[in-house]
């Protein structure tokens, strides 16, 4: 903080904006500590009755990169907000894996491990690369403290000879990166947008019962304010957040305080007002941090001492839990469907077809450049191991800023849904998809790269076939996965946008009623059944039955190919390097629900989305002769059990095929042991002009076996 933000910021009102942040503190503990002792409960619930896992996916997850990791680093020329006027300074700026801004003061410090002068954390920052923007977003965020001011020419430094990045971060200012190359600044603006994603949203990938509690605590502490919309205020650390909700009610307690102190031009203005908001900013961020420490240990305290009494009255708790649940659904359940249907259900298509628009074309554009660059690395591959070793890194560099660019235009879509629904930024969305996409994009090259570890031992005149089919399976499989992330994405954002709205209504009538429902609670239990959050419960559960029926309607229209019909989803708990999907009966609604939006590939290999044959071989599943006295009826839901076993020089798959407990048991009572058919067999492979797998059986990928018709 400078000379002149110390002026503005005096002792007085330093001493206010402690007592105002523990004022608000007080009320936010309160209830952290509620909903602490609800998250443990359930957490402790779940690990005796886990719950039910969400559809899985195919491709393999890449490992956790190391944070130490470098994104990029290079010198940079680059001036903050309150060095404006003054001669830009070169500075060495490493972004990692850790995913902050280093600032060091040359490339020999950063070399022997010194500690960087400057930090910035990025979350929740906006990047631009025109002065002219910058500008605008700079007046907007001074609006209150200019008053109309005109305009100085010398408010910004201009740069017409360089190409400069501008990262504004929430109530500490901003900093201009100056470039000689648009080349460089390409890839610094790419690592730092990476950097404000995962800043942002990491914290909350973790859903860990201490998150729970912190989002809830947040959502609860600001319906008592009367603002409903939390989800997308989750950007950063919890200190970070909760300074943000503070720093909501102290902006404008400041700016009635320095209305009359700051004086002066524009350029002049705007550094008064930035350097008072940050050194307030850095005071309510300190505070917190130290405040939220205390209340988390003092939580975790709390709920070991409580642990053992959970443990013993468990499933007296949870039968508790249930029948007020059940209470409290018959007594708003009429309510919620009538609002449901007035306020929300209308709007939810519109909804639904702006994130489809916009956020499957962005997908689609990811899958395209990746299928476009897999054949590019590898059209001129021997299938060597540097060869190889080079097209994956080319395929790891994959830039993926075409595709975001459409996700983004989800800001201007969500315009008029800001005021009906409470939503006052799509950021976080927008955001979320993204990294959605990058994870989609890293994990099918890491799929393709754990499978050709082995081409290096194989033949020259196996390496062609053993490629294509391998890219084969992995576009397939990346389709796949790209469905059902949008499915859950476009679920979990329709449940975020529209459950505020239902809640606020309801509200109106409810909040006052819902203490009568405090006689079904023991008292012993009262900490782990609050009714407020039984109620929220009941309304989110509703809400997301008329989600998915939407979702699903849009599906089974077919008007957007692009959204995974899941009237079959058994196949998600296959991987490609480990276990194979089987096959669909011919006629089944998998099949004919494929039929419609997947295109049949050549090989009719099963993969990700399992293809139909029937439309083109009508008898090729007919062709397998069933067992003695067995019917087609009598087998239901055949369960293949893949095993894979690696050894040194080739993966060796071992399939075995069983029938469900049912249609076991009425096919020994009516088969003879020597017509059933072995099931260690490897059934035959559907794969036309398939090389020969007995001659090396590194040279194919193993298909899923066909079951018994």
């Amino acid at each position: 903080m400078g000379a002149s933000s110390s002026g503005l910021l005096d002792q007085a009102r330093i001493s206010h904006v402690k007592g105002l942040v523990d004022s608000k503190f007080q009320t936010f503990s309160e209830f952290y500590r509620q909903q602490y002792s609800v998250a443990y409960f359930e957490h402790l619930h779940q690990e005796v009755e886990p719950k039910k896992e969400r559809r899985g996916l195919l491709l393999t997850h890449r490992p956790q990169y190391p944070p130490e990791e470098v994104l990029y680093q290079g010198n940079v020329k680059l001036s903050c907000w309150d060095e404006q006027g003054k001669k830009c300074r070169e500075r060495y700026v490493v972004l990692r894996r850790g995913y902050k801004v280093e600032i060091h003061d040359n490339l020999e410090t950063f070399s022997r491990g010194g500690a960087a002068k400057l930090v910035l954390q990025p979350a929740g920052g906006k990047v631009f690369t025109s002065e002219e923007e910058s500008r605008a977003h700079l007046e907007k965020t001074c609006a209150a403290i200019l008053n109309g001011v005109k305009e100085d020419s010398s408010s910004v430094v201009s740069s017409p000879d360089v190409f400069a990045v501008y990262l504004h971060l929430p109530y500490m200012g901003h900093t201009c990166f100056l470039f000689q190359q648009a080349e460089e600044r390409y890839h610094f603006l790419s690592g730092l947008k990476t950097c404000i994603r995962h800043c942002g949203l990491d914290p909350w990938s973790d859903s860990s019962h201490e998150k729970q509690a912190f989002s809830r605590a947040l959502r609860l502490f600001r319906q008592d304010k009367g603002r409903y919309e939390s989800w997308e205020m989750l950007l950063g650390t919890e200190e970070q957040v909760l300074a943000s909700q503070v720093m909501e009610e102290l902006l404008p307690w400041l700016q009635s305080q320095l209305q009359s102190k700051v004086k002066g031009k524009k350029t002049e203005r705007i550094r008064l007002w930035l350097a008072t908001v940050q050194a307030t900013y850095s005071l309510v961020l300190e505070q917190l941090t130290a405040a939220l420490e205390v209340l988390r240990e003092e939580c975790r305290q709390t709920a070991s001492a409580n642990q053992a009494l959970i443990r013993a009255n468990l499933d007296e708790i949870m039968s508790s839990h249930c029948f007020l649940e059940q209470k409290i659904t018959a007594c708003v359940s009429e309510e919620v469907v009538k609002v449901c249907s007035d306020s929300v259900a209308p709007y939810m298509p519109s909804i639904l077809e702006a994130l489809t628009e916009n956020i499957s074309s962005g997908i689609v554009g990811m899958q395209q450049i990746l299928h476009t660059e897999m054949d590019s690395a590898f059209s001129g591959s021997k299938g060597g191991t540097e060869d190889t070793k080079k097209a994956l890194s080319s395929l790891s560099s994959i830039s993926l800023d075409q595709s975001f660019r459409q996700v983004e235009n989800l800001a201007e879509k969500f315009e008029e849904l800001k005021q009906r629904f409470e939503l006052s930024s799509a950021q976080r969305l927008i955001h979320s998809a993204h990294l959605e996409m990058e994870q989609l994009l890293d994990s099918a090259v890491y799929t393709l790269e754990q499978f050709l570890q082995s081409s290096s031992r194989l033949q020259p005149s196996q390496v062609p076939v053993r490629l294509e089919r391998a890219k084969e399976r992995v576009l397939k499989q990346l389709d796949y996965d790209s469905r059902v992330v949008q499915r859950r994405l476009y679920e979990e954002t329709l449940l975020e946008i529209t459950l505020p709205s239902l809640t606020r209504r309801m509200d109106d009538k409810w909040k006052s009623e819902l203490q009568q429902f405090e006689k079904h609670i023991f008292s012993d239990y009262s900490s782990f059944i609050l009714i407020r959050n039984v109620y929220d419960g009941v309304l989110r559960n509703m809400l997301s039955k008329e989600i998915e029926m939407v979702v699903q309607d849009a599906a089974s229209k077919k008007t957007n190919n692009l959204l995974l019909d899941t009237s079959d989803l058994a196949i998600s708990q296959y991987s490609l390097l480990g276990q194979t999907p089987p096959r669909s009966a011919p006629g089944s609604p998998a099949n004919q629900a494929r039929r419609s939006s997947v295109a049949p590939r050549d090989d009719q290999e099963t993969a990700a989305v399992v293809e139909d044959k029937s439309q083109t071989e009508p008898d090729a599943e007919t062709k397998s002769e069933p067992r003695t006295g067995q019917s087609s009826e009598q087998i239901v839901s055949p369960v293949i059990v893949v095993t894979q076993q690696f050894d040194e020089e080739a993966p060796q798959i071992k399939e075995e095929v069983q029938i469900g407990a049912d249609a076991t048991q009425t096919a020994a009572e009516s088969s003879n042991s020597d017509e059933a058919p072995d099931p260690t067999s490897k059934p035959e492979s559907t794969i036309p002009d398939a090389p020969n797998q007995s001659a090396d059986p590194e040279s194919t990928i193993p298909d899923s076996p066909n079951p018994p018709a």
